[in-house]
């Protein structure tokens, strides 16, 4: 899922221009110069709402934290390339956080 986040949305990403940003108000969310996808959105959510579900409470905040920095991370590195997906990095933090809290929890 994460790679074809990835590949799909580079290959999508190079053909839009600022003269396209008008036909997708409404499927992304819009700050500065920055733009989230609201697909980004909702898997964030999701991933948090699945891992409280399934790890517990302390998985599930750290988590949160993880998405967050994974997301600053982002907007670091679009400051070097023009255009990235976002989900892959914060899911993969988060869901490596939540392992991994979660197999410290089950140790004590």
């Amino acid at each position: 899922m994460i790679t074809f986040d990835s590949l799909n949305a580079l290959n999508f990403l190079s053909s839009i221009t600022k003269s396209d940003a008008p036909l997708l108000r409404g499927l992304v969310v819009e700050v500065g110069d920055i733009a989230l996808g609201l697909g980004d959105l909702f898997f964030y959510s999701l991933t948090i709402s699945a891992i409280l579900f399934n790890y517990g409470i302390a998985s599930a905040l750290a988590s949160t934290t993880s998405i967050i920095i994974g997301y600053i991370i982002v907007i670091y590195t679009l400051n070097k390339r023009r255009q990235l997906p976002g989900l892959p990095i914060p899911l993969l933090l988060a869901l490596t956080t939540a392992v991994i809290i979660h197999q410290v929890i089950l140790r004590y």
